[in-house]
């Protein structure tokens, strides 16, 4: 009686640890094609190139609220950017930056002088 109680949970564990995730197919290393590289570096420089373009709108957008002493916004595809002049009794010409995705999350939030 006790061999068989001790046979089932025996054959079991040896059945499972001789399988092991040999039955999950692992995804083939791809090598990089011409193609492949083409469209990555493709990318980046697409990335790199709204990021500098976002970049120049904030600088804009900041320059705006520091000489009207106004909050400016400014979008750019479905990205939207609002710069406030912070004020106080010695306002020293802080500048505060939000960032927004088309969804509303705030990307960059921050303060500039």
């Amino acid at each position: 009686m006790n061999t068989t109680k001790m046979l089932l949970p025996l054959l079991l564990t040896i059945f499972l640890s001789s399988t092991g995730c040999s039955g999950v197919q692992q995804p083939a290393p791809s090598t990089p094609g011409a193609s492949n590289g083409q469209q990555q570096d493709s990318q980046t420089t697409k990335q790199s190139k709204n990021k500098g373009q976002l970049e120049k709108l904030i600088d804009q957008v900041v320059a705006e609220a520091k000489t009207a002493m106004r909050s400016r916004s400014a979008k750019l595809n479905d990205i939207v950017v609002e710069a406030t002049p912070m004020w106080s009794l010695n306002y020293q010409g802080e500048i505060h930056v939000r960032v927004y995705d088309a969804a509303g999350h705030i990307i960059l939030d921050e303060y500039r002088k």
